[in-house]
């Protein structure tokens, strides 16, 4: 058996650590980053300094030269700026800010849009949301100096939160549970969205340098014990290439899996972010995962998780409702137009039977990348058992589940028991 739990006290350590660089965030404010600016450019001219070395002792082709010269020069340059203007990267930084604010501000405007057309509540909140974002990201840009402040205070904030979570893992960990099936409802802070977003295509590039990884087909299975068989079970997607590096997230119980995502080709909007949300349910998991992983390259994260009884009809009562507030959409296996161009959703009932069903009204009636996606209804059906991701910008990523599953995996105490690898 394969396994390392988590040393509990290195996520004492990272809690601590990351609780401290928040507080000198907040404390120390412009100067800290000051600090950081300067010893980063020092990092780089080191870093360029030894590449300066390697080039003079060691042979390399004319190519790889060619780009260690320009690794050398840009190093160079982008330390002596650091070093002798810190207020050209602080500047830099409020803007990246502001145009990130912006950014979300945009997201939001969309999912008014969607909320009002569908006539769901809560549009009035996105709205004072979009305008929030849009009038804070334009302060960013306009007035750098006097918003440093601001964003430091917001990013201070964000690294002690950050920080009390792994220490509230640190504390469940040493405490022992004596329900061990008790998922209570957990408060979980995820990383940026810039950085979660990406976190299923790191995992993949790990798995691909891992030689053991390449070497076991079809899959790789870690388990905490061998009695124990898990009762629902997370799927977490990703490619190597194209807009599948952000990851898919399906959820499978009794052996089928409920996916949930833009499948009508006829609806894409808005460069195929936006169109009629469909949830498919497909009836054998392992010939779902072999159609995914033949049809679109896929690699498969599957973590496994024990549930009580009570837990079970929860995730039961929760599929229901959403079936109840469906209507079958078949023209992926009965419209002969539709079929006659062999989308996706046409070669997933070709090769797995599955059924298809597009939703009466609510918030899944309409699928968006940025909000209601893959991730949000997963999220709909677990988060009734107990676990509650806290998306600091309204947005779960499948990269932030993926990170919440892989850490309580690593968990003594956790209902997180099994995770395969599908390649």
């Amino acid at each position: 058996m394969y396994k390392k739990y988590l040393n509990c006290y290195n996520v004492l350590i990272t809690g601590l650590l990351t609780l401290t660089l928040g507080i000198l965030t907040l404390t120390l404010n412009q100067k800290f980053i000051v600090l950081i600016i300067y010893l980063v450019a020092s990092l780089l001219m080191i870093y360029a300094i030894s590449n300066i070395i390697k080039l003079i002792t060691k042979k390399d082709t004319n190519q790889k030269m060619q780009g260690m010269i320009m690794q050398i020069m840009l190093n160079i340059t982008i330390s002596c700026i650091f070093f002798l203007a810190p207020k050209i990267p602080l500047s830099l930084f409020t803007l990246i800010f502001g145009l990130y604010a912006i950014l979300n501000s945009v997201i939001k405007l969309v999912n008014y849009l969607i909320f009002k057309i569908n006539h769901l509540k809560g549009r009035f909140i996105e709205l004072l949301v979009f305008a929030f974002y849009l009038f804070f990201g334009i302060f960013c840009i306009c007035i750098h100096s006097t918003n440093l402040k601001a964003i430091l205070l917001i990013i201070g904030l964000y690294f002690i939160l950050l920080g009390a979570t792994y220490i509230s893992d640190f504390i469940t960990q040493i405490i022992p549970k004596k329900q061990k099936n008790n998922f209570k409802r957990k408060f979980k802070i995820t990383l940026p969205l810039f950085m979660s977003v990406l976190i299923p295509h790191d995992a993949l590039n790990q798995i691909n340098k891992n030689k053991d990884m390449k070497t076991y087909t079809p899959q790789k299975i870690f388990k905490k014990t061998d009695e124990e068989k898990p009762d629902l079970e997370i799927l977490i997607h990703v490619t190597k290439k194209g807009f599948g590096i952000t990851g898919h997230a399906d959820i499978c119980f009794e052996n089928k899996v409920y996916t949930y995502g833009n499948y009508n080709h006829n609806s894409f909007r808005l460069f195929n972010s936006i169109g009629d949300g469909v949830l498919v349910i497909a009836r054998d998991k392992e010939k779902y995962i072999k159609f995914c992983i033949k049809d679109c390259k896929k690699t498969i994260f599957v973590f496994g998780i024990k549930l009580t009884d009570k837990q079970k009809m929860i995730v039961k009562d929760k599929l229901n409702e959403l079936k109840k507030n469906t209507y079958v959409w078949d023209d992926a296996y009965k419209n002969t137009e539709y079929m006659s161009h062999n989308y996706y959703a046409t070669r997933l009932y070709k090769d797995v039977k599955s059924s298809f069903y597009k939703f009466k009204n609510g918030k899944f009636k309409t699928y968006f990348v940025c909000s209601t996606n893959c991730v949000s209804l997963v999220d709909y059906v677990l988060g009734a058992t107990g676990t509650n991701i806290i998306r600091l910008n309204g947005i779960i990523t499948p990269g932030a589940y993926y990170d919440y599953l892989a850490t309580e995996y690593t968990k003594k105490n956790s209902n997180v028991i099994s995770y395969k690898i599908y390649k």
